[in-house]
């Protein structure tokens, strides 16, 4: 301390900080430096957190417009047009999850980035299918779409729904 350094002594003070907080992972206590550490991260990664909050709404509600819009044409031949923008809206809510959490959010590494992968090839062929059921019931007098199809939407919205639950 006697020596200030070119922060006028402040680099020493925060080399203290983190001799602590390196040292406090072998005592398995809490250093004061973590406890510093979480107030001064907190003030920035408050409005990060949020605005991944706000994704996480939309990839939500994206999903329940998917599922929601099968599960009401059911017993028609068509599928909502909704359902199409749902997954939209859930694939590009994830990917921005995904790049927002990985930026700054998560701390810990975050979930399993096969997991990722997974829900994302997922949600582009749900995306895909949406798209081409969209174009099939347009052309359709009727608004008819192939019950397969409708079928393939439904089941791989709930294969997504379950990997994110189940997938640890």
């Amino acid at each position: 301390m006697d020596s200030p350094g070119p922060h006028g002594g402040k680099l020493e003070i925060v080399d203290r900080f983190s001799l602590l907080c390196r040292a406090s992972w072998i005592t398995g206590r809490i250093s004061p430096c973590a406890k510093f550490h979480d107030r001064v991260v907190s003030k920035y990664h408050g409005p990060m957190e949020f605005l991944y909050n706000v994704f996480v709404a939309l990839h939500f509600i994206g999903w329940a417009i998917v599922l929601g819009g099968y599960l009401a044409s059911l017993r028609s031949p068509g599928l909502y047009k909704g359902v199409f923008h749902g997954a939209l809206t859930a694939l590009v809510a994830g990917i921005a999850m995904v790049g927002i959490g990985e930026a700054s959010v998560w701390g810990d590494g975050g979930p399993d980035m096969a997991k990722i992968g997974v829900k994302l090839v997922i949600a582009l062929v749900v995306a895909v299918l949406a798209f081409v059921a969209k174009r099939q019931g347009a052309k359709s007098s009727d608004g008819a779409v192939a019950p397969g199809l409708k079928h393939a939407i439904g089941g791989l919205t709930l294969v997504n729904i379950l990997v994110a639950v189940f997938w640890n």
